[in-house]
């Protein structure tokens, strides 16, 4: 089965469907149980230091070189298993509230939501994010962990990522 995702998202999955076989479902019922959530889980990245995406192919040197000039923050989402640009803010702070804007175009803030974030050496990062996110909404439950080295090489150190859905 195809999860759609990568990272604390998966995770995210594999946890619902544990918890699930531990009260007894069958594998009919797990799977009717987690489809609505891969369906649904949402995710968006904030890469701290453009110059990877650079360095990892994804973007070219003078896009990197401007980026790093301006301080911009790359917001990233991935919907239905493809990857899209939400913004490019500059600085950490207005960084943090566009990854904000973006989960509150995907869920009404106030919802009951699940969230895990994944971070690259990044837990100041995971550290600032998290009052605001648990501000917005009621976190039945929260979980962090690291990135997998891969995606952190890829994006770099300090990027982190927040994957949600409706609890």
């Amino acid at each position: 089965m195809d999860s759609l995702n990568a990272s604390i998202g998966l995770g995210m999955i594999v946890l619902e469907a544990a918890q699930q076989a531990q009260a007894g479902k069958n594998k009919a019922d797990i799977v009717t149980h987690i489809t609505p959530i891969i369906q649904n889980i949402k995710s968006v990245f904030m890469v701290d230091d453009i110059s990877y995406l650079e360095k990892s192919g994804r973007i070219g040197k003078a896009v990197s070189t401007i980026g790093g000039f301006l301080k911009l923050k790359p917001i990233l989402s991935i919907e239905g298993g493809e990857t899209s640009v939400k913004g490019f803010p500059m600085g950490s702070e207005n960084a943090y509230e566009k990854v904000i804007k973006v989960m509150g175009e995907a869920i009404p803030f106030g919802s009951s939501i699940k969230v895990g974030i994944a971070h690259a050496m990044g837990a100041d990062k995971v550290a600032a994010i998290k009052p605001k996110i648990q501000g917005k909404y009621n976190c039945v439950e929260f979980y962090e962990t690291y990135m997998g080295g891969a995606v952190g090489a890829t994006l770099g150190p300090g990027t982190f990522g927040i994957e949600y859905y409706e609890a």
